[in-house]
């Protein structure tokens, strides 16, 4: 009778901790009836016709795109950073495709953080050619609206590393050529 006792207690033992388990894991719920949701309003969004700007074979060019455009600042941010690194992709400006990580805006709304997935300069490339390519950067961001001051490049949310060119601080939106 004693053998029975512990294979009972053994086998609520088990079953208790498959529950638990069971719980843990998200694989069962519990909701109680008073708990109310939120409701967030819907984004307002709507499409924007942007200029992409971008110096290749020693020239300017622009590329004209249509994306969403949000009320939130760092969004159309993001969107059109991806847009003007897809142009870059298509035009084959860039060696090797470069993915945008994170766009972010300050709180206090001067200064963008922008972290990519790889570097965006070719190991061969030379100082004047990364320096356009960063002055298109801030070109398309300033003929866009975005209400920043400052760009800081990152690369896996660590400043950009380059022989030649400082990233340990943030660029001025307006660039460094006089006439753009």
């Amino acid at each position: 009778m004693k053998n029975h006792h512990y294979y009972l207690l053994g086998l609520i033992s088990l079953l208790c901790g498959m529950i638990l388990f069971a719980w843990f894991n998200e694989f069962i719920l519990i909701r109680t009836p008073f708990n109310t949701q939120t409701y967030t309003p819907p984004v307002r969004a709507s499409k924007k016709t942007v200029t992409l700007h971008f110096w290749h074979t020693d020239a300017w060019h622009t590329e004209t795109q249509d994306i969403i455009w949000h009320t939130d600042a760092a969004s159309n941010l993001y969107y059109l950073l991806k847009a003007w690194l897809n142009i870059l992709d298509e035009e084959q400006v860039l060696d090797k495709k470069v993915g945008l990580q994170t766009a972010l805006i300050a709180a206090s709304g001067h200064e963008a953080y922008i972290s990519f997935d790889r570097n965006l300069f070719d190991k061969t490339a030379s100082t004047f050619e990364k320096w356009m390519l960063i002055e298109g950067l801030l070109k398309t961001i300033r003929e866009n609206n975005i209400p920043i001051q400052q760009v800081q490049l990152l690369v896996h949310h660590q400043p950009l590393h380059d022989m030649h060119l400082d990233f340990s601080k943030a660029w001025r939106i307006e660039g460094f050529i006089a006439i753009i």
